[in-house]
């Protein structure tokens, strides 16, 4: 049957490199090996032009049985056809006040209707469906978790003139930069390591104690996990993350504050951090400065099956599921 998926992958076109765009940079990829889809890009990169965008789709999404709306709400609800969105977290809800302008005046505004009115809600972790299912008193059996995937090659071991830590993320106030900054401190442990962090410009400030690394490429990204003494996520509040699962694929132990998705992922090599206790953040940081450790080799296979590939082929079952 033709014209089955039509899948929004506007976002792309700004070319960003965080966790949404390498969502649907990678569904965009697969899906089409799967299933009859319509990649759907406009022939724009400005952000507000994006953000209208959906109103000139009627003649792309002509035909379709499925739309898939990955990062952008859908503003209007098509009757006649099956619409999926992609819930990625809660923040405009949990935590407004890191939010950037566009998150406050736009995004709630039109994924909470989204989320009313979608026939299906992707998750990308258990904790976040159940958010959902909270707050919304939407039914389970209209949401389905899948797990996003890794992708990177795998890294190249290099000796280093001084060892790292690594933290990966955009630069925005729900990474919670400034309290990993404050736990640095006040270990003293900069004399002897490193400090790296990996993330694009957002709407906050990087730390002067965090050394801003640009990456090229996968491999590169790769190369810097690989290496690393330890991958440090101190978020406030995720829906999956990401850099866990890619650090974990490359056998590197991560540091992770105690959110629910963060949790969820977690092995018993890595270390959990309670928010807002910086001590319990110190004594992670101190456990990894000691030694490099890596992950067993049954904890690197199992993440290195979480693959776009698995993911891609979980959303493909979903949209089956809407087409009976």
């Amino acid at each position: 049957m033709a014209n089955r998926v039509w899948f929004d992958a506007r976002s792309l076109s700004r070319r960003y490199t965080t966790g949404w765009e390498r969502y649907v940079r990678e569904l965009a990829h697969h899906l089409p090996k799967l299933i009859d889809t319509t990649i759907w890009t406009p022939n724009t990169n400005n952000r507000l032009a994006l953000l209208i965008s959906d109103f000139q789709t009627a003649q792309s999404q002509s035909g379709h049985q499925v739309f898939h709306f990955p990062t952008y709400p859908p503003r209007n609800k098509n009757t006649e056809t099956s619409t999926v969105i992609t819930v990625h977290d809660l923040t405009w809800w949990k935590y407004p006040e890191t939010s950037s302008f566009l998150g406050k005046k736009y995004y709630k505004k039109n994924m909470t209707k989204a989320i009313l009115q979608s026939d299906l809600i992707i998750c990308p972790s258990n904790a976040i469906q159940t958010e959902i299912h909270n707050k919304f008193s939407i039914p389970t059996t209209k949401m389905v978790s899948i797990s996003h995937g890794n992708s990177l090659p795998k890294g190249t071991v290099k000796s280093s003139t001084k060892p790292y830590f690594l933290s990966i993320g955009t630069i925005e106030p729900r990474k919670n930069l400034d309290f990993y900054a404050q736990a640095i401190k006040e270990t003293k442990l900069e004399s002897n390591f490193d400090f790296l962090h990996v993330g694009r410009k957002g709407w906050g400030n990087l730390p002067t104690n965090l050394k801003s690394i640009d990456v090229k490429n996968d491999q590169e990204l790769a190369n810097l996990i690989i290496n690393a003494q330890a991958v440090v996520i101190p978020s406030l509040y995720e829906g999956f993350g990401l850099p866990v699962l890619e650090s974990h694929a490359q056998g590197t132990p991560v540091v992770i504050s105690g959110d629910p998705a963060l949790v969820e992922l977690s092995t018993n090599s890595d270390k959990i951090f309670e928010l807002e206790n910086l001590d319990s953040l110190n004594l992670a940081l101190k456990h990894f400065a000691e030694t490099k450790q890596k992950l067993d080799s049954s904890q690197i296979v199992e993440a290195q099956s979480m693959t776009w590939a698995n993911s891609a082929q979980k959303h493909v079952e979903a949209y089956l599921g809407l087409l009976k």
